[in-house]
């Protein structure tokens, strides 16, 4: 997936490819990675506070459910 294009042999800037299907690959790839990455932080943090004793058994349970 080449985002810049060549540079003319005249010695112009390369420019970036602004090609909307590519945009839209890309911020969706974006996204996803953030979602995922909040994902593993929110499973690391509700483990932390499992094993710290901070929670109820049903709170526990909520998060063994949910992740």
């Amino acid at each position: 997936m080449a985002l810049l294009r060549r540079a003319a042999p005249s010695g112009k800037k390369s420019r970036i490819n602004m090609d909307p299907e590519n945009v839209r690959r890309g911020l969706g790839q974006l996204v996803l990675t953030i979602v995922e990455l909040s994902r593993q932080l929110l499973e690391r943090q509700a483990i932390r506070r499992v094993e710290a004793g901070g929670l109820t058994d049903g709170e526990t349970e909520r998060l063994g459910c949910a992740f």
